[in-house]
């Protein structure tokens, strides 16, 4: 039976919608503000997060929003971003490099968390996020027909801003990246809005879905083909077996099983996975070698890590030739900057969100609001598995904490009780 709250969709807050553009404008077009160097996302969030944190302890203490867990957890990570620097080097070093990439974090995830506050403006915003990914996907043919990053080199003749960027090809064909920082996060971008637009009610539905599944081909990057397959088979087992309650741990039961066979079969799980899951399998060895080497620097300092001098480090090393300064692993690299508790925090804070359900007697979510909500929670499944290889920076760092806080929205939706949400018959 479907469910009807009696209320009209909202629309989408302005300032919303100006955060979806803003978030994938490439860093070619950001500026100066002193000794700033500000591109207009990161400016944007720094004006509103201040903003968004007062009115949002103002509806707290009204009484007219309610926390979950991420609230608390993601306000601790983006404190802990701070002080871990600062306790490695010292505070003005913090506030100069850790604090505009908390606010970045923060502030996207509160951007959604709190202006999205009334029911289907969550699935307003996803049919205009999805829009937008589906242009940013098609925006990724040019970097195949001109094997260029064509927007960043059109960018960096306009402004002169010059961002190194790594040119890569696979199996003799260019990787697109169109404005985002490299193949793998826009193959991972465009997988993400693929899923969403294949279970939300959005406009131009094929146009879209098709638009994002060529981003996700023309990125030649075996991290965002699983994660899109992976993902449509999540959603194709919910659908399937969406009449038996414990079928999420049942999945969770065989997917250990089948980890645990992995390591019955073979002495080498790892290489096992990179030769039958990765399109180069050198390059899932040098991840290996990542997390061997990282290990021993986090070792040394496991509670504050080792702030931002990972790359200088590696710039020391004898065999810095062999090893890239970049460390791909979302995990690993929140490790060494901020050290384990670090990676705890913002761990529990993506993951938090999916201990809410989304289904049932006491879940007040509408049908399209219940889709949604179980989506957002396959893309934060598939964002903590594929965050072992790939490290989540750039428009990405925003981009997660972004869907995070739409699944919060659905969360406390779900919590409340229709009656709250239908309009006044006096009036």
């Amino acid at each position: 039976m479907r469910r009807s709250t009696g209320v009209r969709a909202a629309s989408i807050p302005p300032s919303l919608k100006l955060i979806i553009l803003l978030i994938f404008i490439p860093e070619e077009l950001s500026f100066y503000i002193g000794d700033f160097r500000l591109s207009p996302i990161r400016l944007f969030l720094f004006l509103l997060t201040p903003v968004l944190l007062v009115h949002f302890s103002q509806l707290l203490a009204s009484k007219e929003r309610r926390l979950v867990f991420s609230d608390v957890l993601i306000i601790l990570a983006g404190i802990w971003m701070i002080i871990a620097p600062a306790v490695v080097v010292d505070l003005g070093y913090a506030l100069n490099h850790a604090a505009p990439v908390a606010v970045d974090f923060c502030g996207s995830y509160f951007a959604t968390r709190v202006l999205l506050s009334g029911r289907g403006q969550a699935s307003n915003f996803v049919n205009l996020l999805c829009h937008i990914i589906a242009i940013v996907a098609l925006s990724g043919a040019l970097d195949a027909l001109t094997a260029t990053p064509f927007i960043h080199d059109f960018l960096r003749g306009l402004t002169g801003y010059v961002k190194p960027y790594s040119i890569e090809y696979r199996m003799g064909i260019f990787r697109s990246m169109g404005p985002i920082d490299h193949p793998i996060l826009f193959g991972t971008v465009c997988a993400f809005g693929l899923l969403l637009a294949v279970t939300s009610p959005i406009r131009a539905k094929a146009l879209t879905i098709s638009a994002c599944g060529l981003g996700v081909l023309l990125s030649l990057s075996s991290a965002p083909i699983q994660a899109a397959v992976l993902g449509l088979g999540l959603i194709a087992f919910d659908r399937i077996f969406a009449r038996y309650p414990s079928r999420w741990s049942f999945l969770i039961g065989v997917v250990a099983l089948g980890i645990g066979s992995i390591y019955a079969y073979t002495n080498s799980p790892m290489g096992f996975v990179f030769d039958h899951l990765m399109f180069d399998s050198s390059s899932g060895w040098v991840r290996v070698y990542q997390w061997s080497l990282a290990g021993s620097f986090i070792q040394n300092s496991p509670w504050v890590g080792i702030a931002f001098q990972w790359t200088e480090m590696v710039m020391n090393m004898p065999d810095r030739w062999y090893f890239s300064a970049s460390v791909d692993s979302y995990w690993l690299n929140l490790a060494l900057i901020y050290g384990i508790p670090g990676v705890i925090l913002v761990g529990l804070s993506i993951i938090g969100v999916a201990y809410y359900p989304v289904s049932g007697r006491d879940v007040t979510l509408t049908v399209s609001e219940s889709k949604l909500a179980t989506t957002l929670g396959i893309i934060i499944s598939l964002i903590v598995f594929l965050g072992f290889t790939v490290d989540f920076w750039g428009i990405c760092w925003m981009f997660v904490p972004l869907l995070v806080g739409v699944r919060a929205h659905l969360a406390e939706l779900g919590s409340k009780r229709l009656t709250d949400q239908r309009p006044s018959r006096n009036r």
